[in-house]
């Protein structure tokens, strides 16, 4: 019975240890569920800030915001037994106190700015040591990477991605060797802002762009340079994935008449703010079917740059009665004459028209000169 005893006593230990582990691995849970969930809250806030137009609930929103990023950096510290989450964490609430410290050559300020400057040289060498071919083009509060250039493979964004290091990673540049295997990974579906530019994608990239089942979350989509033409547009127009646009750059892609159609007649583009053409070829035919679009009115931002839309497109612009919420308008190089700028000039639809570039037109000094007080009393600066 004497010999019962001891071993008995081997397995209640054993099951203490199995129970802590259990316990352990359940507050592991917990912490990692908590700290999602205020990375969540605070990208929520991030977004709504994004398009606030009123300044007093922006400030709101603001207040607000150092509240979760402070939130979040108490959860960090308490915690964390992580080295770098630590860093981050106290790096969020230095960056926090500084912002209400008025007097910025206080000796607390200075105190803080050294520390900071302690913090990101740690955090850098953490980052290039772990992410070597990862390039960091923006941060987010905290020195949490926001934005990159991936020059590796798709392996190398997964384990950013996947990591404690890419908690706020948003937007990602791709390369010619690497965006095909990006776009369909599982973890692009975080990503809110993509960019190819000059990826050689053409019309079989967008095509691919638009049918993918991973890109529902992208706010921002960047083809500038790509060749992709009027099919490649067609397919983008027509996707049932990207109906979260509201940036879309489409720079110097050979598209033309039937290209812009298929943009002004798409549903899909519905939420788009901001629209870039600028170097294609879509003519007076293509500004017309701009301007009649019924379903591109929440556009603020329009480049139309080098499209030879001429005076006919500069009117049919004019009187668009879709384009009412443009604050910037973009028509350098485009052929336009007296008639057209006079038209722009005298356009009862544009009234939110704040930025307006008419350089690179063939517009007479005299008519410039005639026009100038017009566009002062809209309260519209104008480059000519």
């Amino acid at each position: 019975m004497n010999e019962k005893i001891p071993i008995g006593g081997e397995i209640e230990t054993k099951k203490s240890v199995e129970g802590k582990q259990e316990s352990d691995k359940t507050a592991k849970e917990l912490r990692s569920e908590k700290l999602n969930q205020s990375v969540a809250d605070i990208q929520k806030l991030q977004a709504e800030i994004a398009i606030e137009q009123d300044e007093t609930e922006k400030q709101k929103k603001l207040e607000k915001l150092n509240e979760e990023w402070l939130l979040f950096a108490d959860q960090l510290l308490e915690s964390s037994d992580d080295e770098i989450d630590y860093m981050h964490g106290e790096m969020i609430q230095l960056e926090i106190n500084l912002k209400q410290i008025k007097d910025k050559n206080s000796n607390r300020a200075k105190e803080i700015q050294e520390r900071i400057k302690i913090l990101q040289t740690l955090l850098e060498e953490h980052f290039n040591n772990t992410y070597p071919h990862i390039e960091v083009v923006s941060r987010d509060t905290g020195y949490y990477v926001n934005s990159i250039i991936l020059n590796g493979t798709v392996a190398d964004f997964e384990e950013l991605a996947q990591s404690n290091d890419g908690r706020f990673l948003k937007k990602i540049k791709t390369s010619k060797n690497n965006w095909q295997d990006v776009i369909t990974s599982e973890d692009i579906q975080k990503i809110t802002s993509l960019d190819l530019w000059d990826n050689e994608i053409e019309e079989a990239g967008a095509r691919a762009i638009a049918g993918s089942e991973t890109l529902g979350s992208l706010t921002s989509l960047d083809l500038r340079y790509n060749n992709i033409g009027d099919a490649g547009a067609r397919a983008i127009a027509g996707s049932e994935t990207l109906g979260s646009l509201t940036s879309l750059n489409l720079k110097q892609n050979n598209i033309g008449e039937a290209g812009a159609r298929a943009i002004a007649g798409s549903e899909t583009l519905g939420s788009l703010t901001s629209l870039d053409l600028w170097n294609n070829n879509i003519g007076e035919a293509g500004a017309r079917a701009i301007a009649g679009s019924e379903t591109l009115g929440s556009l603020t931002s329009l480049d139309l740059r080098y499209n030879n839309i001429g005076d006919a497109g500069a009117r049919a612009i004019a009187g668009s009665e879709t384009l009412g919420s443009l604050t910037s308008l973009d028509l350098d190089g485009n052929n336009i004459g007296d008639a057209g700028a006079r038209a722009i000039a005298g356009s009862e639809t544009l009234g939110s028209l704040t930025s307006l570039d008419l350089d690179g037109n063939n517009i007479e000094e005299e008519v410039k000169a005639e026009l100038k007080p017009i566009f002062l009393v809209k309260g519209v600066d104008v480059c000519w």
